[in-house]
C-alpha cells in the first residue's frame, strides 16, 4: 500500500505544505512534482492527512486483535486461525480497487480489517514452527526460512508495486491488487488441503515421517515508475542481503550448538550483539555519507546493514521460540504487541524530529535509532536467555 498509494493520489492536485524548501540545486528537481517527469496522474486526490491515515489504518487494525491473536492459535489450532486469516486478507486486498472508487472511508475500514486479520498470521506460524519442528537448533533453521519470506514480501513486492504503476494493464495501479490478494489466496487455498496443525493430523505425512517427527519431539522434551523503479530496487536491497545473511547464520548457529561449540543463550546473544552494534554503525554512515549527488553509495551500505540485520533473527527472535514452548502463542502476542507499540512510537518519534526546524534531521532521526538498537541489546545480554523456563 504505501507504494501504491503514489500511483493512486494525483500528485498535480495534491502538495505537502509541510514540504521544507530545497536548497541544494542538485536536489531540487526531484522535489519539484509539477514537472511532467515526476508528476503522478493518479485517481484520488486524497489529502496528505488522509493519505497517512490510509497507510497506518492497518497498525490500528493491529491493535484490536493482537492481544487475542496468540490465544486464538492455541485454542483454535495454527491451520485454521493462518487460513482463516489470509483469506480474510486476500479477498479485501484483491476488493480494494473497487472500495477506493467507492469510499474512502470504505477502504480505510478495509485497511482496518486486513490489519486485524493480518495480527494472527505470525503468532499462528510461530505455533507451527514450534510443532513441527522439536529440536532447538531446527527451530533456528525453521526460523530463517520462513522469515526470509517476510524479506521477499517487503523488498520484492515494493519493486513488483513500483514496476506495474506506471503500466495500463488492468487500469495500472489496480493490478498490484488483483495480483497480490490472488496470489494470497492461492497460498490460502494450497494450505487448506496440504496443511496442518502438526505431523499427526496431517495427511500427506507418511508414517515413517510422521514417527521420526514424533520422536524427535519426545526427545527434545526430554532434553528440555524511473524514481519509483530506483526506489523500489533500493528498497529491495536490504531485503535481498538478508535473505543471503539467514540462509547461512541460521545453518552455522544449529552447527554450533549442535556440536557443543556454544551453548544456545550465548549463540543468540552473540548474534544479537552482531546485529544491534552493526546496524547502529550503519545507519550512522547512512545518516552522513550518501548525499543526492553520490545517492549510489548507499547501496553498498544497505547490503551490509541487511546481512547483520538478520543475526536479530537468530538472537532474541529465535530465543522467543525456546524459553516457553507451550505458552509459544502468548509469548508471539506480547512480542505482537511491542512491535505495535514499537511501530507507533518509531512514528511519533520521527514525525517530532522532521516537524522542528533544525538540520541534519535525518541524521538525528537515526542517531536515536541506533541509540535504541543498541539500549536492547544491552537488555537482552543481561536479561536474555534461550533455554526453556521454570514458568
Amino acid at each position: 500500500m504505501s507504494t501504491a498509494v503514489v500511483c493512486m493520489v494525483n500528485s498535480t492536485l495534491v502538495q505537502d505544505p509541510h514540504n521544507e524548501n530545497v536548497k541544494e540545486p542538485k536536489c531540487a528537481a526531484a522535489h519539484n512534482e509539477s514537472t511532467p517527469e515526476f508528476a503522478i496522474q493518479g485517481s484520488f486526490d486524497w489529502s496528505p492527512s488522509e493519505q497517512s491515515w490510509l497507510l497506518s489504518a492497518r497498525f490500528y487494525g493491529n491493535c484490536l486483535t493482537v492481544a487475542v491473536s496468540g490465544a486464538a492459535a492455541d485454542w483454535l489450532g495454527p491451520d485454521r486461525v493462518l487460513t482463516g486469516g489470509l483469506l480474510l486478507s486476500s479477498a479485501l486486498t484483491v476488493l480494494t480497487p473497487a472500495l477506493a472508487h467507492a469510499s474512502y472511508y470504505a477502504l480505510v475500514g478495509s485497511r482496518v480489517v486486513i490489519g486485524a486479520a493480518d495480527s494472527f498470521h505470525v503468532p499462528a506460524i510461530n505455533s507451527l514452527v514450534q510443532r513441527w519442528y522439536p529440536a532447538a537448533g531446527e527451530k533456528a533453521v525453521a526460523v530463517s526460512i520462513y522469515s526470509m519470506g517476510f524479506q521477499f514480501a517487503g523488498g520484492f513486492a515494493s519493486l513488483f508495486a513500483s514496476l506495474i504503476c506506471g503500466s495500463t494493464f488492468l487500469g495500472g495501479w489496480p493490478t498490484i491488487f488483483y495480483i497480490f490478494g490472488g496470489t494470497c489466496c492461492a497460498f490460502a487455498v494450497a494450505w487448506a488441503v496440504f496443511g496442518s496443525d502438526e505431523p499427526a493430523k496431517n495427511r500427506w505425512v507418511n508414517e515413517a515421517e510422521r514417527s521420526w517427527l514424533e520422536r524427535s519431539s519426545i526427545k527434545i522434551k526430554s532434553k528440555a515508475r524511473l524514481l519509483l523503479r530506483r526506489i523500489g530496487w533500493l528498497t529491495l536491497t536490504p531485503f535481498i542481503a538478508q535473505i543471503g545473511g539467514k540462509a547461512v547464520s541460521g545453518p552455522l548457529i544449529e552447527y554450533c550448538v549442535r556440536k557443543e561449540r556454544i551453548s544456545m543463550t550465548n549463540a543468540t546473544k552473540l548474534a544479537q550483539t552482531i546485529s544491534s552494534v552493526g546496524c547502529s554503525v550503519l545507519l550512522a554512515l547512512l545518516a552522513f555519507v550518501p548525499s543526492c549527488s553520490n545517492p549510489q553509495i548507499a547501496c553498498p551500505f544497505l547490503i551490509v546493514y541487511g546481512l547483520l540485520f538478520t543475526g536479530s533473527t537468530n538472537g532474541a527472535y529465535t530465543a522467543m521460540f525456546l524459553i516457553s514452548p507451550k505458552n509459544m502463542g502468548t509469548i508471539s502476542t506480547l512480542t505482537a504487541i511491542a512491535k505495535i507499540a514499537g511501530s507507533l512510537a518509531c512514528s511519533a518519534v520521527v514525525n517530532a524530529i522532521t516537524a522542528i526546524d533544525v538540520p541534519y534531521k535525518w541524521a538525528l532521526v537515526f542517531a536515536v535509532t541506533s541509540i535504541v538498537l543498541c539500549g536492547a541489546c544491552i537488555h537482552f545480554l543481561i536479561f536474555g536467555a534461550a533455554e526453556e523456563q521454570q514458568w
